[in-house]
């Protein structure tokens, strides 16, 4: 007895092995083809590749049939299909292995929408085993509720149209999984089967994972463009590929300006070849660098910001870019320059505070006990300050201790340190003095500075000071005790007359 094969689609009969042949080879060479034309991205379109790579299995799989046919192949093209008993046992086999290898879900349907094939991807795709798919509507399987009544009168109604109207329709829309979730497909439709029995095949493919990297890239970008932080994208090179509006209004550089140009465009200066071979050494070692550095603007002006670098590698471990990420930290430096004055500077005359007169006395100290030197500490009261104060008001006496204070500074060296206890009282440290005579010759000058009148508001304002001394190692061996020498000495300079200066351990 002889037959219509079950499954026109892939019926050897009509296609002779020379024919087969040339269809594997010709859709083979269109996708290449295709590749080539569109070399710039970086692959084919979704629907350019599934019907490509479907039509290469669909001649695939005709090929294994025709040759493991038990018939004599090669008759014509009008030949019938061999009766199914001269088929080879193992066709349906083959085809079934083919289909099950597709990358995308495949699934027949015939004209009264259901389904007649379903591949072992639309199982994974959708959840229904094949045993639970086959024979069922596919409107109840895989399409929401919401839309099924369209489906199927637009299944009606492609039923009736001619074959050549359906080459290959391609949708993107949401399928429903068995659990009753709803995801994006893309869905690829084709006519197969005779005018009397007209059928279809679908190629789905999940754009899940695919949706959520575009819609990950698209977040990515506008978090980029929307970033108050500048962000550089370079090559493996350190060539600039991309910088985001932050970067432009932090720089003053347009991207134009930059692009294909290597970040050190904006380096100031301040740093040498050491401090970028570390951060370069750091990024190799760890992948990340990230501190303080001094850039330029296009204005020249020098600027400081907290930068972070990252690379990042491709699959195959190799760097593909760099990313650095910075941002302007110019006012958090003046904050903090604030903060520092206010608690290490005395607010009136801008001297080192009482804290800070600590620090640098403990470090001359250590420095003198290191390198068996001397140092002398100065305690220094103004005479007649309240006197001054009560008289001319604390204004004047605000502006007088200014004043004291300048002279001070410019009457001793750049690594000594001048210091205001509070009131009217001022420590000196002289770090790495010769001996007590030099350090007398010191005092004495300051003595006769201070004894000068100051003018303050047309007003000729007369002081004067006295100071006592303590001697690193002789009077003290820390910071505390020659501060405490250096008081005692300085009231006993005061009772014998103001205006003199006295050593600490002995009358003069």
């Amino acid at each position: 007895m002889t037959g219509k094969c079950q499954n026109p689609l892939f019926d050897s009969a009509y296609c002779p092995p020379s024919l087969m042949t040339l269809v594997v080879c010709g859709v083979a060479s269109a996708k290449l083809i295709a590749s080539v034309i569109i070399s710039q991205t970086d692959s084919l379109p979704a629907w350019v590749d599934t019907m490509i790579d479907t039509a290469v299995i669909m001649a695939f799989a005709g090929t294994i049939c025709f040759f493991s046919s038990r018939g004599r192949p090669g008759r014509g093209l009008g030949r019938k299909c061999h009766d199914e008993s001269r088929r080879g046992p193992g066709d349906a086999g083959l085809m079934n292995a083919v289909l099950n290898t597709a990358l995308d879900g495949i699934i027949q349907i015939d004209a009264a929408g259901r389904v007649t094939g379903w591949n072992n991807q639309a199982e994974a795709i959708f959840g229904w085993s094949k045993a639970d798919a086959l024979h069922r509507r596919v409107s109840e399987l895989i399409i929401p509720s919401r839309w099924r009544s369209a489906h199927d009168l637009a299944m009606t109604a492609a039923s009736t149209e001619k074959r050549r109207n359906w080459p290959g329709r391609r949708f993107e829309v949401s399928a429903l999984h068995r659990s009753g979730r709803e995801f994006p497909v893309e869905l690829t439709i084709c006519s197969h089967g005779s005018a009397e029995a007209p059928g279809f095949i679908a190629f789905v493919r999940d754009l899940s994972e695919h949706n959520l990297v575009e819609d990950n890239h698209i977040l990515a970008t506008a978090v980029i463009e929307h970033s108050g932080e500048g962000i550089v994208i370079t090559d493996a090179s350190n060539r600039i590929v991309s910088v985001n509006p932050a970067f432009t209004e932090i720089t003053g550089y347009a991207p134009e300006e930059v692009i294909g140009s290597d970040p050190k465009i904006l380096s100031s200066g301040f740093h040498d070849t050491s401090f970028y071979e570390a951060i370069w050494s750091s990024i190799h070692s760890t992948g990340r660098w990230q501190g303080e550095v001094w850039n330029r603007r296009k204005t020249g002006e020098v600027y400081p910001e907290w930068l972070s670098i990252a690379c990042c590698r491709c699959d195959k471990g190799y760097v593909s870019n760099y990313i650095a990420i910075f941002s302007d930290i110019t006012a958090r430096k003046v904050a903090e320059e604030r903060m520092e004055r206010l608690a290490y500077f005395d607010h009136l005359t801008g001297l080192p505070n009482r804290a800070l007169l600590k620090d640098r006395l403990d470090q001359a100290v250590a420095n003198a006990r290191r390198n068996h030197k001397k140092i002398a500490v100065l305690f220094l009261d103004l005479d007649r300050f309240k006197s001054i104060n009560d008289t001319h008001g604390h204004h004047i006496g605000d502006l007088l201790l200014t004043d004291v204070a300048d002279r001070l500074r410019s009457g001793l060296r750049e690594e000594d340190t001048v210091s205001r206890l509070g009131g009217d009282e001022f420590v000196v440290v002289l770090p790495d003095v010769a001996d007590e005579r030099h350090v007398k010759g010191v005092a004495e000058k300051l003595i006769d500075t201070m004894s000068q009148p100051f003018t303050i508001d047309d007003l000729a304002i007369r002081t004067g000071t006295s100071v006592g001394i303590a001697m690193f190692p002789q009077d003290g061996f820390s910071g505390g005790s020659l501060m405490k020498a250096a008081d005692t000495a300085m009231y006993r300079a005061k009772q014998a007359g103001r205006g003199t200066c006295r050593f600490s351990g002995r009358h003069e």
